[in-house]
């Protein structure tokens, strides 16, 4: 089995604050930081940034493998799964700053590496010592990173490499909207790759205002791939994949001008009137022309979720 392979199996599924979730409860709990998530590998002397398809990304993040090499790390055979983030303070991170990351131009980088630097914040161990930990359960493999003596995420202005916090205390929806968290994980101890997780959504009202079609859509006979939405200030705010309502010309013609909820993750730059939505979901066409559709597909999805 492959690094790839083994880091993919433990993607956590994705659920809902609404649902019941008392079967979570003695789950290990885990905030979710906002970042691209990579393996670290440091093995026989060498240390790379590696995303989980296998592009490296060390260049990218020079200070993460300086911080390796500078320390007793850089002796150790591990891979650690985690999220490379530019962290607000040790609970939240930014995830457009990763974004402005993205370079290895020695002169766009070098100022960015003292306004926006990056984080390793590892949440599991998936080798060592050449030994595949992925069959370990859960709370035997966090008792193995957390023997590893790295630093704790309090401690992430002194050091690129850090280790989450865990635990068994719940974090309400409530607490992770008033810190503007992107979300929790919940870990069963038991288990080797049973991880869930809850993330910070918000929903609200956009005007449709355009639409696209894909060539992949044409030739699945569609006749709308994606929305192009307005918020109530009048500012553009993004595409969304159009889904679960008629894909014919009729219909596609009666969609400017009309409102849809729309479910996604609001970041700082939103807030601030220059983004987009980040993952957008489209929920629900408000004014549709027909409630039948509404209806029909409201209970369409009802019947997907149960």
């Amino acid at each position: 089995m492959s690094l790839k392979d083994k880091a993919k199996m433990y993607k956590p599924k994705q659920h809902e604050w609404s649902e019941d979730l008392t079967k979570f409860e003695s789950w290990i709990t885990e905030i979710k930081y906002d970042g691209e998530r990579n393996l670290l590998i440091i093995k026989d002397g060498d240390v790379k940034v590696q995303r989980h398809e296998g592009r490296v990304k060390s260049d990218f993040y020079p200070e993460i493998i300086e911080y390796v090499k500078s320390s007793g790390l850089i002796n150790k055979n591990i891979t650690l799964d985690g999220e490379v983030s530019v962290l607000f303070n040790d609970r939240k991170a930014d995830f457009p700053s990763v974004g402005n990351r993205q370079t290895v131009d020695p002169v766009k980088q070098k100022p960015l590496l003292e306004s926006k630097p990056v984080t390793f914040v590892a949440f599991d161990i998936v080798e060592k010592d050449g030994v595949d930990l992925s069959t370990k359960i859960q709370s035997e493999r966090r008792a193995i990173l957390e023997a590893e003596g790295l630093a704790k995420i309090a401690d992430f202005k002194k050091n690129s490499v850090v280790v989450i916090d865990s635990g068994y205390e719940a974090i309400s929806e409530a607490t992770i909207k008033a810190e503007d968290l992107e979300g929790v994980v919940l870990k069963n101890p038991n288990h080797a790759e049973e991880w869930i997780k809850l993330k910070n959504y918000d929903e609200d009202e956009f005007e449709i205002i355009g639409h696209e079609l894909t060539e992949t859509g044409k030739k699945n006979g569609n006749a709308v791939s994606a929305i192009q939405l307005q918020n109530s200030e009048g500012r553009e705010v993004g595409m969304c994949s159009y889904n679960n309502y008629p894909q014919t010309e009729a219909f596609r013609d009666t969609l400017i001008g009309r409102k849809v909820l729309v479910r996604f993750m609001k970041t700082d730059a939103y807030r601030q009137g220059k983004g987009a939505l980040r993952f957008p979901v489209m929920m629900k066409i408000i004014n549709c022309v027909s409630e039948k559709i509404n209806k029909e597909w409201v209970i369409k999805q009802e019947v997907l979720t149960t």
